[in-house]
């Protein structure tokens, strides 16, 4: 408990990572752009820097205690933008270009058999809601990575 009280008035605070793109919202197969802005406290040894496009599904279900609310991640995808090293105080920037994949469409069957595979697949997965993110992160070994995550919309 003590250790979470220090850290959220930031006596354990690494550094400071941002994270800009310049939208929130883009389709599928598009590529998104931005710029990571990253200020530490102190030098640290780092894995490197990771920026993450990944998407959370959260889904309820009837369950036997009744309905269930549950999140899974349904798609991750990273690319590494700096090595592993020690990165010191002074600030860096780096820019990147990350694909938003590309929407894939099932092809049921027409008719009756359509209709029966899609309704069996709409129960099965439940009610869900997909939210995107895009994730920059200073991976630091053995302790508390450096990081930021922002929501993006895509439709």
């Amino acid at each position: 408990m003590a250790v979470v009280i220090l850290m959220v008035f930031g006596l354990f605070e690494k550094g400071k990572i941002d994270l800009i793109t310049p939208k929130v919202q883009y389709a599928h197969g598009e590529e998104i752009s931005g710029t990571i802005n990253i200020k530490l406290n102190k030098p640290i040894m780092a894995r490197g820097i990771f920026v993450t496009i990944f998407a959370e599904t959260t889904s309820t279900r009837m369950g036997s205690r009744g309905i269930e609310k549950y999140t899974t991640r349904t798609f991750e995808f990273s690319i590494p933008i700096d090595k592993e090293k020690e990165y010191g105080i002074m600030p860096l920037t780096y820019e990147f270009k990350l694909g938003v994949p590309a929407l894939q469409q099932a092809k049921t069957p027409d008719g009756v058999m359509g209709a029966a595979v899609q309704a069996i697949s709409f129960l099965a997965a439940g009610v869900g809601n997909t939210k995107w993110f895009l994730e920059a992160k200073l991976d630091i070994p053995k302790g508390f990575d450096v990081s930021k995550k922002i929501q993006i919309n895509v439709v």
